[in-house]
């Protein structure tokens, strides 16, 4: 197609054809002729028209016979041609059916078109008709299962037994009564008819709930039972009972509420004095007193020397007082923070322990079942983090832990066991702020505030005490033995740095500026009995 397109631009460019007129040659082939019969030219042009004229004559004679013979053949073909033509005649009459038959088929089309134009405007009418009364019947159904009181409904509130199942029918009664009580249904007849008797159901649940759940709170009393899992696994489950009732009838969720406090108020209490009553079986026999200073009461240890002479002193072994000044392994209780408390009942060789370390024990007990009321009480009654309830729950226990902390305090002259007491208190506040559980940040805070100045107050009788020997003059030891201060000195020095090691906060700064006293009178008191040398 590209060879054939450039041919044809070639052509357009070439000038016309004219026909060539050879009159002039004629003349000039005579006047050739007529001038010399030798020329050479007029020779050869003579011979070439001669030789012209004979192919002509030639060419002419051959096509005087093909066109003889096409005459022949189309003589030949002439009912060929008319078959065709009439073939051709057939052709234009069926394609001109098939012209009509496409007009009216193109016709009908146009017609169908607008038929089904009309059909989808009726269909999207039908359609959103459809829509409106299945709405309506929604409406409709919805309303009519809101406000019908059925017998199956009431034989269920009123007579099946309180189980799993029975929530579901306490859930339709609370949606038909929140229903009835949606502004202006009052005023449809329907709902005043309904109205009285689920007023009635109302009161049958409530009264059946109430009861249900007073007898769960007072299942919780009977000996030997773990009080999480009836909560986990019972109480929780029936949690929206205590919705109902705090939305249907405020007064009787106050009394379940109340009851509750009550009943788990003084378990609680009762559980925790009979567990820490069990472990002060346990504690070493003699506890420090006032006589272990660094530097003894003089008149006390007059006294104590002259029952010792007269045999009225009961003697006292390390084993059934423990070390007051040297750690002598008691620190080892800061890695076994996190193991299960002591079991009382279970001691069968009827163990001793230092004081820090029975509280250890209780107060991990404590934290743990703080921490299961706390979080049971945010789902149970929809507290929202509110302490409040948590408070009256626990408020009696807490305050028991704290008097009796501070009746043990008034005795305590062990220095060592109220610091690591405070390192404990301090790790489980840590670790209540791991579970994001902080109802017992206050009794925390409270504990610090009565151990903190009562190991000062400790630490200032030791300080005193050397500070007395000083001026008094203590003896020199009369062997070639360390002094008993400097032993005890260096040992409750040693006890209380190590407890003080970097991971326990704040320790260090605070016990700075009495650890620096207590070192200038052990110097003031060295070099004095240094003089009487």
């Amino acid at each position: 197609m590209a060879k054939a397109a450039a041919r044809s631009t070639d052509e357009e460019d070439l000038p016309p054809f004219e026909p060539v007129d050879f009159t002039d040659l004629q003349e000039f082939i005579r006047a050739a002729g007529e001038t010399g019969k030798d020329d050479p030219v007029a020779l050869a042009l003579e011979r070439g028209v001669h030789e012209t004229r004979r192919v002509a004559a030639d060419i002419d004679g051959q096509l005087q016979v093909l066109e003889e013979a096409s005459i022949d053949d189309y003589v030949e073909s002439f009912q060929s041609f008319e078959n065709l033509h009439k073939e051709i005649k057939a052709t234009d009459s069926v394609l001109e059916k098939m012209e009509q038959m496409l007009g009216t088929f193109q016709s009908d089309l146009s017609g169908i078109s607008d038929e089904i134009r009309v059909l989808q405007g009726d269909s999207l009418q039908m359609n959103m008709k459809l829509r409106n009364r299945r709405a309506l019947q929604s409406l409709m159904t919805e309303y009519v299962g809101s406000v019908v009181v059925s017998p199956q409904l009431v034989r269920q509130i009123c007579d099946e037994e309180i189980n799993d199942n029975y929530l579901g029918y306490l859930s339709e009664l609370n949606r038909k009564l929140d229903h009835v009580r949606q502004n202006d249904m009052q005023k449809l007849p329907s709902c005043a008819q309904s109205t009285p008797q689920l007023e009635r159901l109302r009161t049958t649940a409530v009264a059946r709930v109430k009861k249900f759940l007073i007898h769960k709170i007072e299942s919780l009393k009977t000996p030997k039972t773990n009080i999480q899992i009836i909560q986990r696994n019972v109480l929780v489950r029936y949690k929206f009972f205590t919705q109902f009732l705090a939305e249907h009838h405020a007064t009787v969720a106050d009394e379940v509420r109340s009851f509750y406090i009550k009943t788990m108020s003084a378990l609680y209490l009762k559980q925790f004095k009979n567990y820490t009553s069990c472990l002060q079986k346990l504690e070493l026999e003699n506890t420090p007193t006032r006589m272990d200073m660094i530097v003894s009461d003089q008149t006390g240890g007059s006294t104590m020397s002259l029952l010792s002479t007269l045999g009225l002193a009961k003697s006292t072994s390390l084993k059934e007082k423990g070390n007051v000044f040297s750690l002598s392994g008691r620190d080892s209780i800061l890695q076994e923070l996190e193991k299960d408390p002591i079991i009382a009942h279970a001691q069968q060789n009827k163990a001793k322990y230092y004081h820090e370390q029975l509280f250890r024990s209780h107060q991990m007990l404590l934290m743990d079942t703080a921490a299961s009321e706390f979080l049971f009480l945010g789902d149970f009654f929809d507290t929202q983090g509110d302490h409040k309830l948590f408070g009256a729950v626990f408020g009696s226990t807490t305050q028991f832990f704290l008097d009796s902390l501070e009746t043990f305090l008034a005795g305590c002259w062990d220095s060592v066991g109220l610091l690591l007491m405070i390192r404990i208190v301090e790790f489980y506040r840590k670790s209540m702020q791991r579970r994001q559980v902080s109802c017992l940040d206050s009794y925390l805070d409270a504990l610090q505030l009565q151990l903190w100045p009562r190991l000062r107050s400790v630490l200032d009788a030791n300080i005193e005490s050397l500070h007395t020997a000083a001026q008094q003059g203590e003896p020199v030891p009369a062997n070639n033995l360390g002094h008993l201060v400097t032993r005890r000195y260096a040992e409750l020095a040693a006890s209380l740095h190590a407890l003080c090691s970097a991971d326990s906060g704040g320790l260090v700064d605070t016990l700075q500026h009495p650890l620096h006293l207590m070192q200038t009178e052990v110097c003031h008191l060295l070099e004095s009995m240094a003089k009487k040398n």
